[in-house]
């Protein structure tokens, strides 16, 4: 679970300020974020928190009506950003509506890095499961960093590994193939087993496809 009491500082900062400190990534493709569909040209942002994009006027205002108003609203006591985490760490919550949460989440500077190795690898893993792979790719690679700065051999190894994983459904195998050794490596080197054995498999699975 997510720990968040204690780990901003105050008072806490604007909305507008919140939003230029975790400014929304690009995807392609996009999908809206209430029916799921893709968006590739004519879309619409949430003009609040610029965090989720939606396939039109229809699918806007009923996500904001099921639960978006409460997810995106500015946030100025310790409580309601304790209720932003506890919605973000809500493994029922569907995929689209909790990534929103997390961004919100994200957009407050100064969290300690060790929540923010959680948050990114919990947004990292929503986003590969509804099919946004750029944007799991770039949340796993902030990740990686972190965990490098913190010296977390285990967050390192798990990092690398979602990025072979991303990586390897976007066909690219070469860059696969380095994160998963280094996985291994790093796995080796902290005596994680397991770790190891799915760095192997993974491995045997990209070498399959590179025909080698």
């Amino acid at each position: 679970s997510f720990h968040i009491l204690g780990s901003f500082p105050t008072p806490f900062p604007s909305p507008a300020m919140a939003s230029s400190a975790f400014p929304p990534l690009l995807d392609t493709p996009r999908r809206c974020c209430h029916c799921g569909n893709d968006v590739v040209h004519h879309f619409r942002w949430c003009s609040r928190c610029r965090h989720v994009v939606y396939c039109g006027r229809q699918c806007q205002k009923l996500a904001w009506d099921e639960g978006h108003k409460a997810a995106c609203a500015p946030v100025s006591t310790m409580e309601e950003l304790q209720a932003l985490a506890s919605a973000a760490d809500d493994n029922e919550l569907p995929a689209l509506r909790r990534v929103c949460v997390i961004e919100r989440l994200l957009s407050f500077p100064g969290s300690p890095p060790a929540l923010l190795v959680q948050l990114h690898s919990v947004i990292g893993r929503q986003y590969e499961a509804i099919g946004c792979l750029h944007r799991a790719y770039q949340h796993y690679s902030r990740w990686l960093s972190l965990a490098q700065q913190l010296g977390d051999g285990k967050a390192l190894a798990d990092a690398h590994g979602n990025l072979g994983d991303v990586s390897r459904q976007l066909g690219r195998y070469q860059h696969a193939r380095e994160h998963y050794t280094l996985q291994k490596r790093v796995a080796q080197q902290t005596g994680d087993v397991a770790g190891q054995a799915r760095a192997e498999g993974s491995l045997g699975s990209v070498y399959l496809s590179l025909g080698q």
